[in-house]
């Protein structure tokens, strides 16, 4: 399953988070924004709505993004959305991590 973490403030949370996912899911990626990053990982080992945002929780996620996908997931609606571009901002990709050993 597919993790998508804001993270605004110090860099080091952002990249804390970045390299916790990278232990555990198939492909990570983290991004620049205006006010902090985005990290994305792709295949984690969870399986439930639930299950991401308690991650997403623990790993510093923007809380009030949170509460807003808490809201969606009960309402059957589509969570986890980030922006790439915002008011002529465009995000910059940092860096990938992919692992091939967790297959």
């Amino acid at each position: 399953m597919r993790i998508t973490l804001d993270i605004d403030g110090p860099a080091w949370k952002a990249w804390a988070a970045f390299y916790t996912l990278a232990s555990v899911c198939r492909k990570v990626e983290i991004y620049k924004t205006r006010k902090g990053f985005h990290v994305i990982g792709y295949g984690a080992p969870v399986e439930t709505p639930e299950q991401v945002i308690r991650v997403r929780r623990w790993l510093g996620d923007d809380p009030v993004r949170i509460d807003l996908d808490e809201a969606l997931v009960k309402a059957g609606k589509p969570f986890q959305i980030l922006w790439t571009k915002k008011n002529d901002f465009q995000v910059k990709l940092l860096e990938v991590v992919e692992n091939r050993n967790l297959d």
